[in-house]
């Protein structure tokens, strides 16, 4: 006669529970992973779009100025991106003249005093060869307006609804 034990076999109900709340954790985790996967793929994707429709916005502005010349004073324009499939995608531009100031060239001119000469002396010789003080005259003040009159500051803002 074989005598007959009670061994234990199987999981107890406290494992399993034990089992199940660590199973419960993990799966939270791995969730607020996916989620936040997805969320930086949607942000990726706006931006990607954000960035190809500014392009295409540029090159329109530049075609414009090329077409149109260029205008005194500052040229604005507001609207969206309807006709490329996306109306929610809004932008602002504006084009404006470029002021060159470059009275703190006159400041610098006093940095570049060779060794022996005085800096006061070294400074005056560099403003005599831009020009002079007042304003740069001469030669400097007609090439300062031209560079002014042929550069432009394109500002160009998109906006879009996050989410």
């Amino acid at each position: 006669m074989t005598r007959r034990t009670n061994s234990t076999r199987g999981f107890t109900l406290l494992e399993v529970v034990i089992a199940l709340g660590i199973l419960a954790m993990s799966l939270t985790v791995l969730l607020e992973s996916q989620a936040s996967s997805v969320n930086s793929a949607g942000r990726s994707r706006d931006l990607t779009i954000a960035s190809l429709l500014t392009r295409s916005k540029m090159v329109d502005l530049e075609a414009m100025l090329i077409e149109d010349g260029f205008v005194v004073g500052d040229l604005e324009e507001e609207g969206d991106f309807g006709d490329e499939g996306y109306e929610y995608v809004k932008y602002t531009s504006r084009v404006s003249e470029v002021e060159l100031d470059l009275s703190g060239l006159a400041s610098m001119c006093s940095g570049f005093a060779p060794d022996g000469v005085e800096p006061e002396a070294a400074a005056a010789d560099c403003e005599s060869m831009l020009g002079g003080v007042e304003g740069f005259g001469g030669m400097l003040s007609t090439f300062t307006d031209e560079i002014g009159r042929s550069i432009r500051l394109v500002e160009l803002k998109l906006t879009w609804p996050v989410g």
